[in-house]
């Protein structure tokens, strides 16, 4: 499986409301049934509107590193509903097709945005800086989440499962920059260039001759089968040589 698909809190009643809401507000981009399409580009997003949650609010704050202010706390936890857009197609131009489509829910009333499959969430100005900055790094701090173990001792991913690849726990002591900037790079290349790795290939850091990490599959157990985290091309761990 693979695609990105968010989740962003809105006023909306029904679906009829949310349709006509971007209908309203959209400069080109229509929903009907259950897509979204963008009339300039040909590109298309698979909509849902969803019931109103009681948790999002908590779940968003902490997802977004506990950076949402008061404003948008308090707006989230006046939602009505919930808009669920996925963009399939996660090749070259993602960031451009998550901006029209994520842009289109902004415009209709949308409050902030929360990645499914990571848990990760944004304000507004948050998400539309880091899409257009430098890819695909941008991309990775939206959308991939990077959570330190450290009586594990491991840094480990949340989020792959969008690009239809597997997580990665990289070890390192204490969850140290090093180890969080080897996992973030080591995604990066998993993404970029789709190598065939096994059991027993290595990895090392660009400029990084030093630190090489040996690497080994396993399925991920980090959550229950059917959680939105769970990644079914398992887990790729990378131990110090």
């Amino acid at each position: 499986m693979s695609g990105v698909t968010l989740w962003v809190p809105g006023p909306w009643s029904d679906q009829s409301e949310f349709v006509n809401a971007i209908a309203s507000t959209s400069d080109g981009v229509a929903a009907a049934g259950v897509l979204m399409v963008d009339a300039a580009t040909k590109q298309h997003a698979m909509f849902a509107v969803r019931q109103r949650d009681a948790k999002l609010t908590r779940e968003m704050f902490v997802g977004s590193g506990r950076s949402l202010d008061d404003a948008t706390l308090a707006a989230i936890d006046a939602h009505q509903s919930i808009a669920e857009i996925t963009v399939m197609d996660t090749g070259e131009g993602l960031e451009s097709r998550l901006g029209i489509f994520s842009g289109a829910l902004r415009a209709a009333g949308g409050i902030a945005v929360k990645a499914h499959y990571s848990g990760l969430a944004h304000d507004w100005d948050r998400w539309e800086s880091q899409l257009r900055s430098e890819m695909p790094a941008g991309l990775f701090r939206l959308l991939v989440v990077q959570v330190p173990d450290p009586e594990a001792g491991y840094v480990s991913s949340f989020g792959m499962k969008q690009f239809a690849l597997p997580d990665a726990a990289v070890e390192g002591a204490g969850g140290d920059a090093d180890t969080a900037w080897a996992l973030f790079e080591f995604n990066i290349y998993l993404r970029d260039e789709q190598p065939r790795l096994r059991d027993g290939h290595t990895f090392r850091r660009a400029g990084d001759d030093d630190q090489l990490y040996r690497l080994a599959h396993t399925p991920d157990h980090r959550y229950a089968e059917g959680h939105p985290y769970l990644n079914p091309h398992g887990i790729w761990h990378l131990s110090m040589v």
